[in-house]
């Protein structure tokens, strides 16, 4: 598989994504993913979804206090889960398409039935999942770390106030 926009690709789901894009159907007359704009007579268009990390995004990311959880994070945890789940790294590869250049990944690619199952695995996590993900965690800390001796705002302010006084 490739992430090359103008090849085609098989997108595999498990039955949880399978809900959530059925229940998007038919919104749209092409389009799965879209967004609502309101005009000023009231009604509504949708409109297809051009980017993942968009203003939408962050303000649902925010009305669901996901904190700094990135859109590529969510990749980190399909990854980190189907390794929890006993998935073949080949399997992970073709569900996650990433390429190796290796002939035998070329020939020997993963059956359609596999990367289902694989991805059904993940819809019952146990208590061997991560309940964090690793790459977000490592963000946050250094992000702490970097701001710590940032000045503050307010003491900012208040000196400024000082001085002009």
């Amino acid at each position: 598989m490739s992430t090359n926009p103008t090849q085609a690709a098989i997108i595999v789901c498990n039955s949880v994504a399978q809900e959530v894009i059925d229940a998007q159907r038919g919104l749209h007359p092409e389009f799965v993913f879209t967004y609502e704009k309101r005009l000023a007579d009231k009604k509504v268009e949708r409109h297809p979804t051009q980017h993942m990390n968009n203003s939408a995004w962050q303000k649902a990311r925010g009305r669901a206090k996901l904190g700094d959880l990135h859109v590529h994070d969510l990749r980190h945890t399909v990854g980190m889960r189907l390794r929890a789940a006993g998935v073949s790294p080949r399997t992970q590869d073709a569900i996650l398409w990433h390429t190796s250049g290796d002939m035998t990944d070329h020939y020997a690619i993963a059956q359609l039935r596999e990367v289902y199952d694989a991805l059904e695995r993940i819809t019952r996590p146990t208590d061997e999942f991560e309940t964090l993900d690793l790459h977000a965690l490592i963000r946050k800390t250094q992000m702490q770390r970097s701001t710590q001796n940032l000045p503050r705002k307010k003491k900012t302010a208040l000196r400024n106030d000082r001085k002009a006084a």
